[in-house]
């Protein structure tokens, strides 16, 4: 009847999710019209998917209904295929025929797929073309005999003790190598892990500093840093702490699922085999071999998995409670799971949907009166518990800053990101990911066979399992990458777990030789041991990456940064207000000295729209406060390139640099004189940067005619003179003897040579030499194939000269001279 059932299930999710397909054509193109309208990014990073996001939404929502239905026609044919044996075997037969051609078909698929990395230790990508999937069967057929004899042996408490012992001291390695792993170290600090670590930092140090979330600033992965910000005022505030703090974090979480797993399976070396598998599929797969550098990726570990870990526990220990602990159970898990959803509203919502469906579920089984009475006690805890987090965190912001935080932007980053599919992938129909899915539609099925048979004190688990495996897949669904599979497939992992348990009992107490049930455990346990199996071999090379995280020193790097901190210390004090232009990098300095942003905007890494920019440009039009700039790390570059610079040169005053400009101190106010060039209807480029031009990105092509006139000035720097320095230059690499370029040269350090390129060879070759103490206004006019070359007036040379050969190549400007060019004009004559 289960196999029926199941089969129902699978065949009514397809009929809906391709009539969904066939008959659902939103107009894909004007969602990404509508998110580019808004957002500075191009449209290459919008992918939205709302056939595909209504095809999860209807299954996951329909799906206990769908269950329930097949299972109550399954349960009318009961009589029907008693009555008729062989069809009930060929039924059968041919369901583990199709599970079967399937597991070999998904075998064959190089599935959850690293190029360069491993996957399992013992599984390959094409298991059926490579010799080891013999030797992972005779493996774990001898680990499956050895759980047998374990389990026939006389349950004695030494034999528990021991057990114990050697569990806990295992899980206690393993998690104290997650703990260490994600301490973060700034010795290993690259610009891609700065990118996923700067957004999640961010909100930490700007609540530490004094601002308020929903009022002075939203932040994309919820109100963690609102709840965390009493351990911070207790311990102080660095990079270091934050990255302790999250790894004890991860810990604990853990631990929580451990604990949990423990309680419901009831062979402790297998809870012990689940437990290892699950932490190496969710966190350590995905990691191995190593890199260089740790990926710890704060926004899932501990941000997204904390609180499932928590409610998953509460859940556990609810339903082994006494009644009398149930009453305390009961609001401290209501609590957890209303904190959840205002610590990450992706992960919060699913586990507030997951508790209050699993306690509803539970009362399901009682007469209707207590049943109804139970369920709105439920319902009351829940919701009670949810308006009070909301109106502690409404009041403590308006106690602290005297207004009422805007609500709406808990849900402000999902409505921009899930609907116009912002960095998102599509899913293959056939993956990895069918095998999650079709535990959570047998565990519904299971939970469905309860309902009728009584209510096992293992069904409120695995009901809560299933609905959370479910909403996390929402995680996947979007971002459908291999490596968020394995994130978001734990429930499952550990469902797989309970069957496997289940089965073990089921086989020990069955009289048969052989049942069908073997085979069910055997699949289990197959993938159970080698996930055990490949932790286990794999924890000493992980302990050892993960002692080094904490202690690995690079003094080249380390004392950059110290002298980028004590740069920033000794102009801004501690605590002081002070914005920071350093694109996936600005937390870091705002931690270093518990700085706060003056402007209410989030961090660099999750801008998005255009109106963002469009704040900060004018903000640095009317601030009073300092401004320090990053010039190697800037917000996103076209918007840089043709705005920013030429607003902070237009309102800011650079007061001090570091001696390799790694950063800038600016202060507002400009006392700017008139420009001496000013452009007519022939120009077709125009700069007044002024000492800003060394820190512009490359400027946009210049193409020149037969005719031309170039003019600038400049002020020379003595200081940094060196040999064959750029003024300016298009020059091609692709194209040789194209573009112009004006560049030090001769033994003289103050000679500088303007050229270009005919297409075949350097034409109009003039030198001329820059004064050191005082402005420098160079005319270099091309007319008629000569080239006359001027300094403040004075004839330096004149060439005859042919015809210049443009490229494409984009303009630079001033980044590499030895001064600073305050304003430049190019007009075509």
């Amino acid at each position: 009847m289960g196999v029926t059932s199941l089969g129902l299930s699978i065949c009514s999710l397809y009929i809906i999710n391709a009539l969904v397909f066939t008959f659902y054509k939103p107009d894909v193109q004007a969602i990404i019209d509508k998110a580019t309208a808004a957002s500075f990014l191009h449209p290459y990073w919008f992918c939205p998917e709302p056939v595909e996001r209504m095809q999860y939404l209807l299954s996951t929502f329909l799906l206990p209904l769908i269950v329930y239905c097949s299972f109550a026609l399954s349960n009318r044919l009961r009589i029907f295929l008693g009555s008729h044996p062989f069809v009930a075997t060929t039924i059968n037969i041919g369901a583990f025929l199709l599970v079967l051609l399937f597991a070999l078909k998904l075998s064959t698929q190089k599935l959850l797929y690293l190029d360069g990395k491993t996957t399992m230790y013992f599984f390959a990508n094409d298991l059926l073309a490579s010799y080891k999937g013999i030797i992972v069967a005779l493996f774990c057929l001898l680990c499956m005999a050895l759980l047998f004899v374990y389990r026939r042996q006389e349950t004695g408490l030494v034999k528990c003790r021991v057990t114990d012992i050697i569990s806990f001291a295992i899980v206690t390695a393993v998690i104290a190598d997650v703990c260490l792993y994600n301490v973060f170290n700034l010795a290993l600090l690259q610009p891609k892990i700065a990118a996923e670590s700067n957004p999640v930092f961010y909100s930490i140090t700007q609540v530490y500093a004094g601002k308020y979330l929903l009022v002075d600033f939203n932040a994309q992965y919820g109100l963690y840093a609102w709840m965390l910000n009493p351990v911070f005022k207790l311990i102080g505030l660095s990079v270091y702490k934050i990255g302790l703090v999250f790894g004890i974090l991860n810990a604990c979480s853990f631990l929580l699922i451990y604990l949990g797993v423990r309680k419901i399976a009831r062979n402790k070396v297998l809870s012990l085999m689940i437990f290892l598998c699950l932490i190496f599929w969710q966190y350590w797969q995905t990691r191995m071999p190593f890199d260089d550098n740790p990926r710890e990726y704060y926004q899932y570990w501990p941000i997204r998995i904390l609180f499932p870990a928590i409610a998953f526990y509460l859940v556990v220990l609810y339903r082994d409670a006494s009644q009398k602990s149930k009453r305390i159970i009961l609001p401290v898990m209501a609590l957890s799971a209303a904190l959840g959803v205002l610590w990450n509203m992706d992960s919060g919502i699913v586990v507030f949907g997951s508790v209050l469906a699993t306690l509803l579920f539970s009362a399901l089984h009682l007469p209707a009166r207590e049943a109804i009475k139970k369920s709105a006690v439920y319902i009351s805890w829940l919701f009670g518990a949810m308006l009070f987090v909301i109106l502690a965190f409404s009041l403590t912001t308006r106690t602290g800053c005297g207004k009422w935080p805007d609500l709406a932007g808990l849900t402000a980053f999902q409505q921009a990101f899930y609907i116009s599919g912002f960095f998102m992938l599509p899913m293959s129909a056939f993956h990895f990911w069918n095998v999650p899915v079709l535990l959570y539609i047998i565990a519904a099925t299971y939970c469905a066979r309860n309902m009728r048979k009584g209510y096992p004190e293992d069904t409120m688990v695995i009901v809560f399992l299933a609905i959370l495996g479910l909403g996390l897949f929402s995680y996947f669904q979007g971002r459908s990458y291999d490596t968020t599979l394995n994130a978001v497939m734990y429930p499952a992992i550990i469902i797989a777990g309970v069957f496997c348990d289940k089965l073990l009992t089921y086989i020990r107490e069955s009289k048969r030789v052989f049942h069908e049930s073997s085979i069910l455990f055997f699949i289990l346990f197959l993938f159970l041991s080698d996930g055990a199996l490949s932790m286990i071999y794999y924890t000493p090379a992980i302990s050892r990456y993960s002692v080094r995280n904490v202690h690995k020193r690079c003094v080249p790097k380390e004392l950059s940064w110290t002298r980028k901190t004590d740069f920033i210390a000794k102009n801004i004090p501690r605590r002081d207000t002070v914005m920071i232009l350093s694109r996936n990098f600005e937390s870091f300095y705002y931690a270093s000295g518990g700085y706060m942003n003056p402007m209410n905007i989030g961090a660099s890494t999750e801008l998005f729209f255009k109106e963002e920019q469009d704040r900060i440009i004018s903000y640095i039009r009317t601030t009073k406060f300092p401004v320090i700039y990053d010039p190697f790390r800037v917000l996103p570059k076209d918007y840089l390139k043709d705005t920013l610079l030429q607003t902070l040169a237009e309102y800011m005053t650079i007061e001090k640099v570091m001696p390799k400009h790694e950063l800038l101190l600016l202060r507002p106010g400009k006392n700017r004189p008139l420009p001496a060039l000013v452009p007519d209807g022939n120009t077709v480029y125009y700069n007044v940067l002024g000492e800003f031009n060394r820190y512009a990105k490359p400027f946009q092509p210049i193409t020149l005619h037969s005719d031309f006139t170039i003019e600038f000035i400049a002020a020379l720097d003595t200081s940094l003179l060196s040999k064959e320095n750029l003024l300016f230059t298009n020059v091609s690499a692709q194209t040789p003897f194209t573009g112009l370029r004006m560049q030090q040269s001769e033994a003289d350090m103050h000679n500088y040579t303007f050229t270009y390129g005919n297409g075949k060879e350097w034409s109009g070759e003039l030198s001329c030499r820059l004064h050191d103490r005082a402005d420098n206004h160079i005319v270099i006019r091309v007319k008629d194939n000569k080239v006359t070359l001027y300094n403040n007036d004075s004839l330096c040379g004149q060439t005859t000269a042919t015809t210049i050969k443009n490229n494409d190549e984009k303009f630079h400007i001033g980044q590499d001279f030895a001064g600073i060019v305050k304003e430049m004009k190019i007009s075509n004559q």
